[in-house]
Formats: C-alpha cells, sequence, structure tokens
C-alpha cells in the first residue's frame, strides 16, 4: 500500500496554490493573495452573494492579479474533482485522528506495520502549512466508489468541482444553478453554504500541530475567533492544523 501525501483525501493543501500565502503564520493572520494584504475570504464573501469574478476585480483590481484569482477557484476545482484512491479512507482518516492526539495503536488487521510506521511518520511532519478539511463542511462529502470519490454536494451525485469551474470562468451561482439544477435538484441553500465555509475557513491560522522531542504530535488549540468582518484578524492562539 502506497502512503499518499493526502492519506484521507479530505484536506485541500493551500501550499500547494501558487496563488495564495499565509501571512507569514502569524496568530489570526488570513490567507492572502500573493503579494498582498487581500484575504482570500473576501473573493468567497462576494462569490456567496450571487458575486462574479468580475465584482471582485471591480473593488480589488488595483491589487489583486485576475489570474491569481481565476488559479485559486482552478485549483478548488482540481482539488474537488481529485478521486479517493483508498476504500479504506474513512478508516485512515480515524486513525490519523487517533496518531494526532498520541491515542493510536495499530489494531487494524489490514494496516501493516511499516505502513502504520510510515502513517506516524507522516503525521508528524505537518506542522504550519494551512489545509481546509472538507469534512468540516456539511454540505459536501466524499466516498470512495460515489462518483468515483469526487467531492459531492451533501446527499447528491453532483461534484462540488463544477461549481468552482463555473465560478473560475466568470459566471455566479444563480447562472451554475441555473445550469446543473434540473439534473441535481440543487437549490441555493445547498451551494451558498460552501462558500461561506471557505470564506470563513480562510480567514484564520493554518492549522498546526507542535511536535515533542518525542516526535509526538499535539494539536494547538483552535484559533477561529470571530472578527465580525472578512477583513479582519482574530486573535486567537495558531489553531488547528493538517
Amino acid at each position: 500500500m502506497t502512503l499518499l501525501a493526502d492519506p484521507t483525501n479530505m484536506l485541500t493543501h493551500w501550499g500547494e496554490c501558487p496563488a495564495v500565502e499565509d501571512g507569514l503564520f502569524e496568530a489570526g493572520s488570513p490567507l492572502v493573495f500573493r503579494g498582498t494584504d487581500v484575504p482570500v475570504a473576501r473573493l468567497f464573501s462576494i462569490l456567496k452573494r450571487n458575486g462574479t469574478i468580475r465584482d471582485f476585480m471591480y473593488w480589488y483590481g488595483a491589487t489583486v492579479n485576475e489570474d491569481d484569482v481565476r488559479t485559486v477557484l482552478g485549483f478548488l476545482a482540481a482539488e474537488a474533482y481529485r478521486p479517493s484512491h483508498d476504500i479504506q479512507a474513512i478508516i485512515l482518516r480515524r486513525l490519523v485522528t487517533e496518531l494526532q492526539s498520541g491515542d493510536a495503536s495499530r489494531n487494524h488487521d489490514w494496516l501493516s506495520q511499516p505502513y502504520f510506521d510510515r502513517l506516524k511518520q507522516w503525521c508528524s511532519t505537518q506542522t504550519t502549512e494551512r489545509v481546509t478539511d472538507w469534512s468540516d463542511c456539511p454540505q459536501t462529502n466524499r466516498f470512495p466508489g460515489k462518483v468515483s470519490g469526487k467531492l459531492v454536494f451533501y446527499d447528491s451525485r453532483m461534484p462540488v468541482g463544477h461549481l468552482f469551474g463555473v465560478l473560475r470562468d466568470d459566471f455566479s451561482v444563480s447562472v451554475f444553478l441555473d445550469w446543473f439544477h434540473e439534473g441535481s435538484g440543487l437549490l441555493e441553500h445547498d451551494v451558498v453554504p460552501i462558500l461561506e465555509f471557505l470564506e470563513n475557513d480562510l480567514l484564520y491560522d493554518s492549522t498546526t500541530y507542535r511536535v515533542d522531542s518525542r516526535g509526538k504530535p499535539t494539536p494547538l488549540g483552535n484559533g477561529k475567533t470571530d472578527t465580525g468582518n472578512t477583513g479582519g484578524s482574530s486573535t486567537g492562539a495558531a489553531s488547528l492544523g493538517r
């Protein structure tokens, strides 16, 4: 069994997106477009209100490169289309959680000791990269064997990647629904919460772990403090990480 970069396949690693940066990992710092102080969350604040890339550029075009905006949405589309590779992904996710809390043991017959050791090593090296954990978004799910393991809208077979693809092409949520409602039954209340989830998720610290001298990863406290607006910064401690 090969240890994938993301064995649970529910994490989007923003360090792999060239259009963004993470504000030097300062406590409460939002994810921003590269070379700017504009939070990526503001893009989703506009999109969730039926806005488009054009609307975002009206306000931030003097600072943010439009290609970077399209890159972010294209990156999310590619991540959502990424299939789940392993039928045991859900079990792996649970095991990763146990490893991160230091409570795991090799108690699964299918899990070899070498793979367990490699998975444990993977967990111990995840320190300061911001991630989005889609298991925290109740409007989405991803299961091996369902639409090839792509991220889909909850209780639907419609890939979430279709939404990001439409938004990337400078269309709005209402256009997405016009195009895809008939086959999926999706409504605005199925779509907008996903954009709200990203808006809130990207406002705060990267999810991080402190690794002690024995190599044990210890989650830091969740620093997601509501700032009351998309442009503010949380003053909480560094939050949980991948």
